[in-house]
């Protein structure tokens, strides 16, 4: 099953602007029970350095767009423990136990992701013009088990993208 457990991320934890505070306490209030961990950068860099070593480099490197690192770090850190991200500007309307119970009895309800559709080729015209799709998996937030497969692949085409960018 998903782990009862929800990551978020900002730069700082002193600059967090108060309507997301809100919304994480919204997100605690739901989820009594449940583990809460916040990163700011500098816990996201010690979480790579003791827990995912093997990306550390990988990690370094991003950093021209400071994005990519939090973007890495939420697939490394749901791959490696399991449970929630959500960006702090979600606002959740009700607890995610219902997804935490239907992947306890199916396992195909073992990675939950948001489905972006009908993408506007202007906005993204590699994906809607090379790729041939007007639909992307969401990453603001999404659950899965520790280790799940879904989560691997995205994080081996996190790496062949770094190293073949053209790919």
């Amino acid at each position: 099953a998903i782990p009862k457990l929800i990551v978020q991320t900002y730069k700082s934890r002193d600059t967090v602007p108060d309507k997301m505070r809100q919304y994480a306490r919204k997100v605690q209030e739901l989820h009594p029970g449940w583990t809460y961990l916040f990163f700011d950068d500098a816990d996201i860099a010690a979480f790579i350095a003791e827990r995912e070593p093997a990306w550390v480099a990988q990690y370094e490197a991003l950093r021209h767009a400071p994005i990519q690192r939090v973007d890495l770090f939420r697939y490394l850190a749901v791959s490696h423990w399991g449970g929630f991200y959500l960006d702090l500007d979600v606002l959740l309307s009700q607890p995610l136990d219902e997804q935490v119970s239907l992947s306890e009895q199916d396992p195909s309800a073992r990675a939950v992701f948001p489905f972006e559709r009908m993408i506007e080729p202007s906005v993204h015209p590699s994906l809607v013009g090379e790729v041939g799709t007007r639909t992307l998996v969401g990453q603001y937030a999404f659950g899965a088990t520790p280790r799940h497969p879904f989560l691997a692949a995205i994080l081996r085409y996190v790496r062949r993208a770094s190293l073949e960018p053209r790919w």
